[in-house]
């Protein structure tokens, strides 16, 4: 549909009458969806060549019409923003199409399949227009049947629109936060006489001359002025320009404008507006090449100028303009609809006065012409970095500032004005107001994927000429529509986005801001939304977190007015929101914007609701926890995530669900990077939770156990809580008598992680978390960053890699502290099991620690090299002290390979377990301390012996012992280990 959303909908299919109001529309674009025969219940009607007129001047018009009106959105033949319009006078009556424009609802009402089939892949229905004469739809009808005709384009099926991109869940849906936010108005701009509701407001600027004074632009070709609910016109652009057009096009006409940081004292500031391309100097002009096949949609002419006030306290523009460079785009889609001056206020800064300019890719994709995005040879799906104050530029009008990143690119076909690239739709843009670096950048997605950047210089983004939309990899010239996860290798030639979600939670991203204001419950989120939908968004992008790149889920905020729960589109009475934001940061006030009805409403309260937080996304419903006992196996797969609880500290706790296409899956908190629940298989198929745990956060922070959780910086025990390295003695936290367990009493099960990283490959689903570990916490030495990431592939292996650095020698010595049972947990003891472990030899002991030497255990009580049911020796005497196994094996394997080292398994259930390692060696511990006080997931007690761990890591005690394998990370040393638990059924 058109240059600023990318989401799949109707948009302007008829005239300018018929699309006051259509870009609401997903379900269809009028005709190219009602074109189905199903649409009306009819069966396929075969029209008379006669039926529509060829009459040129008709034709003409309705050429004119469709190119201004639809082919922003829609082409003739092939999916675009929405289904292809080509074909459908062929298959449906002219009667039938009149009546689905003048009144879609009704055809929804009727439970037509096509109908249904059209809204299940758009979201958003069209509305009625009754008010269009029959000669209006006649003529754009006209245009399309005699191109059908002549191009051989045939209808879309029924079986076409279900397989059309993807409605399926590409991405974990977004969480529901539990916070809410009171909305109330705040002023109100006029709506222009014939503005169809797809124009009006987009961008709200603070007026620093005034206290609590705002710029607002509209579309149409108007720059208001804002104080105190009042506006006034500050600069009409139209007279200035006699070629201004605002139409075709979304969001062609005064697409933005940003004031200069000295506007106060200079008041100099900028604007961009459209012309229908006649052939100006432009400085892309090589952009579109000559055998860019033609489009319905005329290309445009960008202009950037530079107005000049009189006198800078001025309330009306008096002044000067120049143009400072103009670009241009292949159609209305995708044009400039941002540009900004980076918050910097220092003057002898690099970055002061330097200008940015989104440019989308105005629609290369649409065109088939990937060629024409993508690299440094283009403007087009590109943020641009001027200095408008400089002359080094194409044309004289400006500068390229010279620490762009191709500045000094020797290529003559490089654009030196490029600050990063690859995007479809960098819609919006913005810098957190007190660490204004990197910069945010959201980009709206063609029919599947919205992202959210963090802004490298240089940086490639994948759409275009890279094949990427978000972490999903496409066809451009073949249909990229549909989308499969990109390879590893793919990827790693771009940079992935920071979040992104897919069509199921919205359909055109709209971006924001850190918020830096008073609201605590909002402080330092990025705050973002839908443009559709309305719904309210954020990610946990504190500026400490950007190194580190934590947190990716997104959360919804609720939104109430007069104490009321609402939505933006409730408050505005409209299908289709037009939501855009606007922040003040000097007072860190944040605003809502609805184009549509030109309200702009503030937020006034933020708060965590208990309620809300309980009423968790109503579409994570299907990929509820499965708990208690068994249950059929889940048709979907992926990642989701949901909110677990909220831990001690009053963090939000998140729960990501990992899904195989088996119906498998673990589920795991980034509270202690802790694994909850393990579903797998039995021989029957049915699934069983085989891991011991809570199903809240209080029982995980007060009973203990590391139930499932990551161990470190040190699994076992550590003597006397002390060790010498380099010269140097350190001295942990006791939490076992005198010495030191799994990391002291806040060790890595104790901690938040944070994921990084969530994707779905061929080989299964992968989350990885990451810690900071402070130099000094715990006792231990350096700053640690340490990660662990899980992989649950498509065979029912749980794979864990561990890495990790440190800028100071620290010993490390991470492991997995799941508490298997194969029958399910809760259901009794592990005697059952059947264990192998690949080794002959273990640690000797002075009570219990280590004293250096390796004694053999062939025959012993200890030897499982043989499957050997647990309960068989459990109880021997020499096991009395220690309430069972707690020991630690030496592996027979040589060398650091990931190897196959133990088997446990079950024969009830038939359940097997193999344990694969690149560590060591393993300690064995059967749930010895368990009692039947600890109440699991399904209520049960968790009785003595009721699960047993499989720890795989390097030796006990190690950072005491000189003679055991080396656990001292060193700067420059990159720590990697892996353990696997693959799982089967006999």
């Amino acid at each position: 549909m058109n240059s600023s959303f990318g989401y799949s909908s109707l948009r302007h299919f008829l005239f300018k009458t018929l699309f006051r109001s259509l870009f609401r529309s997903g379900l269809i674009l009028v005709v190219c969806s009602v074109g189905m025969h199903p649409c009306f219940g009819a069966s396929f009607v075969e029209t008379s060549p006669d039926q529509y007129t060829q009459d040129e001047v008709v034709i003409s018009a309705g050429e004119r019409l469709y190119g201004r009106y639809c082919a922003s959105c829609h082409l003739l033949e092939g999916e675009s923003f929405g289904p292809q319009l080509g074909g459908v006078t062929q298959v449906v009556s002219t009667e039938d199409l009149h009546d689905f424009i003048r009144n879609p609802a009704s055809i929804m009402a009727s439970g037509n399949p096509r109908a249904s089939a059209l809204m299940q892949r758009y979201k958003v229905m069209m509305p009625g227009f009754d008010q269009l004469k029959q000669q209006e739809i006649q003529a754009i009808l006209a245009y399309i049947h005699l191109q059908s005709n002549k191009r051989e384009i045939a209808a879309l099926t029924l079986d076409a629109i279900l397989n059309t991109g993807s409605h399926k869940r590409l991405l974990p849906p977004v969480v529901q936060s539990g916070i809410v936010v009171e909305l109330e108005e705040f002023a109100r701009l006029p709506t222009l006489e014939n503005r169809p509701a797809y124009k009006g407001i987009t961008s709200m600027r603070v007026d620093p001359r005034r206290k609590s004074a705002y710029f607002v632009n509209e579309l149409m070709g108007i720059l208001y002025s804002v104080r105190k609910g009042k506006h006034a016109v500050f600069l009409d652009l139209r007279p200035h320009f006699p070629k201004f057009m605002y139409e075709p096009g979304v969001a062609s006409g005064l697409g933005s404008f940003a004031m200069h940081p000295n506007f106060k004292e200079n008041g100099i500031f900028y604007t961009t507006h459209s012309e229908i391309r006649r052939g100006s100097p432009a400085i892309n002009e090589d952009d579109i090449p000559a055998d860019v096949p033609e489009h319905e949609s005329p290309p445009l002419e960008w202009v950037l100028s530079e107005w000049t006030l009189k006198q800078p306290a001025a309330p009306h523009f008096e002044g000067s303009r120049r143009e400072v460079l103009r670009f241009v785009t292949p159609t209305t889609a995708h044009g400039a609809q941002e540009i900004k001056f980076s918050p910097v206020r220092d003057p002898h800064h690099p970055d002061y006065g330097m200008l940015y300019i989104a440019c989308g890719d105005g629609g290369a994709i649409n065109l088939k012409r990937p060629d024409m995005a993508g690299h440094p040879h283009t403007l087009l799906g590109t943020i641009m970095r001027i200095d408008p104050a400089g002359t080094n530029g194409k044309g004289g009008g400006y500068g390229i500032p010279e620490d762009n990143p191709f500045a000094n690119s020797e290529d003559p076909m490089v654009h030196k004005e490029i600050w990063a690239y690859g995007f479809r739709n960098p819609h919006r843009f913005s810098w957190d107001a007190k660490k204004y670096k990197p910069m945010i950048a959201i980009d709206i997605g063609e029919s599947n994927i919205e992202e959210i950047n963090i802004i490298k210089a240089g940086g490639n983004y994948g759409w275009g000429q890279g094949g990427l939309e978000g972490t999903m990899a496409i066809d451009p010239i073949k249909d990229p529509t549909q989308v499969s996860p990109a390879s590893a290798e793919l990827l790693r030639q771009h940079l992935s986005p920071y979040g992104q979600y897919d069509h199921n939670d919205g359909t055109a991203i709209t971006g924001g801001y850190i918020y830096r204001g008073p609201l605590k419950a909002l402080q330092g989120k990025y705050i973002f939304g839908d443009i559709v939908n309305g719904r309210l968004f954020y990610m946990n992008m504190d500026a400490h977190q950007f190194a580190g790149v934590r947190d990716k889920t997104i959360y919804e905020i609720q939104i109430q007015q007069k104490g009321q729960l609402t939505s933006v589109r409730e408050m505005s009475q409209v299908e289709r929101a037009h939501l855009r934001l606007a922040y003040d940061a000097a007072k860190g006030e944040l605003f809502i914007l609805t184009k549509d009805d030109g309200r702009i409403r503030r937020i006034v309260s933020a708060r965590y609701s208990e309620d809300a937080k309980s009423d968790s996304a109503s579409e994570n419903t299907a990929h509820a926890q499965i708990k208690g006992k068994e249950k059929e196996k889940t048709k979907t797969f992926g990642i989701h995530s949901e909110t677990f609880g909220l831990n001690e500290a009053g963090e939000m706790v998140t729960q990501y669900s990992l899904t195989n296409k088996q119906g498998s899956q673990v589920n795991i908190i980034d509270y202690g990077a802790t694994v909850v629940s393990l579903f797998v298989p039995d021989r029957k198929g049915n699934l069983a939770d085989v891991v011991i745990g809570y199903d809240n956060m209080p029982d995980y922070e007060q009973r203990s156990h590391n139930f499932g959780s990551t161990i470190g910086r040190v699994a076992g025990r550590i003597a006397n809580a002390q060790f010498e390295l380099d010269g140097k003695r350190y001295q942990l936290p006791k939490n076992l008598g005198e010495h030191t367990l799994h990391g002291g009493p806040q060790g890595f099960d104790k901690v938040m992680w944070h994921m990084t990283e969530q994707s779905y490959t061929s080989e299964g689903a992968t989350l990885t978390l990451r810690y900071e570990s402070a130099d000094g916490e715990m006792g231990f030495p350096g700053n640690l960053i340490a990660y662990v990431s899980y992989t649950f592939t498509e065979d029912n292996a749980l794979k864990i890699q561990y890495s990790a650095t440190s800028d100071k020698p620290t010993p490390y010595n991470p492991t997995h502290h799941s508490y298997f049972n194969l029958k399910g947990e809760g259901k009794g003891n592990i005697f059952d099991h059947s264990l192998q472990i690949f080794a002959s030899k273990t640690p000797a002991t002075l009570n219990v620690f280590p004293t250096g030497e390796i004694k053999n255990i062939e025959g012993s009580v200890l030897d499982f090299r043989r499957p050997t049911l647990i309960g068989k020796r459990i109880l021997d005497p020499s096991l009395e002290a220690r309430r069972g196994y707690n020991d630690f094996y030496i592996f027979d394997k040589v060398g650091d390979e990931l190897a196959h080292v133990a088997t446990l398994a079950e024969e009830k259930s038939g359940r097997k377990m193999e344990v694969w390692t690149t560590e060591p060696g393993l300690q064995l511990y059967t749930g010895n301390w368990l009692n039947d006080q600890l109440v699991g997931k399904s209520g049960v007690p968790y009785v003595q012996y009721g699960g047993v761990c499989l720890e795989a890591q390097h030796y006990p005690d190690s950072p005491n012992q000189p003679l055991f394998p080396d656990t001292i990370l060193r700067p420059g040393e990159k720590f990697e280990s892996t353990t696997v638990y693959k799982f089967s059924a006999r």
